[in-house]
């Protein structure tokens, strides 16, 4: 059963990707427009508490935009349980730019260029869920089972940037659809590299 799920997971994310070794004539006589961006970002998160760091890698190739994201959401706290609810992801993902340039016009009349993406991928996930109460030692401390899991899922991310040429900041909202503990949030960031 698991495998099957692998294969269906693969086999999505090979028919979102367009090979790269396809060309159309478009792509052959128009210049390539190349970006390259590292993104670090905080938030909030459904399942837990922050989602912190987070990190994304991309390269844009046109409006194609190839990333690697790694996220840990977990429940924040200086003291309480043994255990603690967090979770890792590790995504690749691709997607496209759906709007880059000029997208907000400010009271100057001047706009202020950035871009709008949406990608998909394949990701992993590891995490530890609190379980059965084993013990308590004071009001503010108990010992907890640890519930260990990992598995495969489907990452979401979408951003919205303003940006100048070497440096961006701005939102992301993002998710992973997994069999065992889906979750989705927001992140606040900024972006360093080629912008544009």
């Amino acid at each position: 059963m698991k495998k099957n799920k692998v294969s269906c997971l693969i086999i999505l994310l090979l028919v979102l990707i367009k090979p790269p070794f396809v060309l159309s004539d478009e792509n052959q006589t128009a210049p390539i427009k190349e970006c390259f961006r590292i993104t670090m970002s905080g938030g909030r998160c459904s399942r837990y508490t922050a989602a912190l760091p987070v990190f994304h890698l991309a390269y844009q190739e046109n409006n194609d935009l190839y990333s690697f994201r790694v996220l840990l959401a977990n429940v924040f706290a200086f003291v309480g349980p043994s255990v603690q609810d967090h979770v890792y992801e590790m995504s690749i993902l691709y997607g496209k730019v759906l709007t880059e340039g000029k997208i907000i016009k400010n009271k100057d009349g001047a706009y202020i260029s950035g871009f709008v993406s949406a990608s998909t991928g394949i990701s992993a996930i590891k995490g530890i869920n609190k379980g059965k109460l084993l013990d308590v030692h004071d009001s503010e401390y108990s010992v907890y089972e640890e519930l260990k899991f990992k598995g495969i899922g489907i990452p979401l991310d979408m951003q919205f940037f303003l940006a100048t040429p070497y440096f961006g900041y701005g939102v992301i909202l993002f998710a992973n659809i997994n069999t065992n503990h889906s979750f989705y949030g927001f992140l606040i960031g900024i972006q360093i590299g080629k912008l544009r």
